[in-house]
């Protein structure tokens, strides 16, 4: 039975289009609008768990098996986390891998959560998920194609530069298909080292096949 996240994710297909007029995509999704309207989750932060909240935008990819499927799930067991709260989940996007070999388009979006938990324990749910939907670390391929991916790429106000952990994500700025949906997400998002906005990022802006 699918929970309210999954329903969200994988409520109706539509085309995947880079132009007007595009041959719709076999496999492409849309999330209602909905989502960037109101919390997905049904358990706010209670007051004593909140103190000292963070707003933090996680990435996610599939390029392996049901993608759209294995993101609403990755989505869901977030949203399920103690101490997480879904906020809202951005577009999803199809796009082509960042190099390694040949292998299918990603799926990508975002989702955006509220949390008590610290960056590393974050990023430790995070591959938590990716073990159980079937992603294997290390990579047998360098590159290779991903079950699920699912990266910590922004943090309001706060930089991270550890072994194992950097945040911002070093090369979020130049790929649209993490951009675009971090945009998404929270529009007002801003390098909290240059203090930029990701929305002026050239990327943000760049042609990307997305889910409508």
């Amino acid at each position: 039975m699918q929970t309210p996240v999954a329903r969200v994710v994988l409520r109706r297909s539509a085309r995947c289009t880079d132009a007007p007029g595009a041959t719709p995509g076999l496999e492409a999704l849309a999330l209602e609008e909905a989502l960037s309207k109101k919390p997905l989750s049904k358990k706010p932060l209670s007051k004593k768990n909140m103190a000292r909240p963070r707003t933090m935008v996680l990435g996610l990819g599939s390029n392996l098996g049901d993608r759209a499927t294995l993101i609403a799930k990755a989505t869901e067991r977030l949203g399920a986390a103690p101490s997480v709260h879904v906020v809202r989940v951005g577009g999803l996007y199809e796009s082509p891998p960042a190099g390694g070999p040949a292998q299918g388009d990603y799926l990508n979006t975002a989702v955006r959560i509220e949390t008590a938990l610290s960056p590393r324990e974050v990023l430790d749910l995070a591959l938590s998920i990716e073990r159980d939907l079937g992603r294997v670390r290390p990579d047998p391929v360098r590159w290779g194609p991903r079950t699920i991916d699912i990266d910590l790429l922004w943090i309001e106000g706060e930089p991270i530069d550890e072994e194992g952990l950097t945040v911002p994500h070093p090369r979020l700025a130049e790929r649209p298909f993490a951009v675009q949906p971090l945009v998404d997400v929270a529009p007002e998002a801003t390098d909290p080292v240059t203090g930029k906005r990701y929305a002026d990022a050239e990327a943000a802006r760049a042609p990307l096949k997305r889910a409508v």
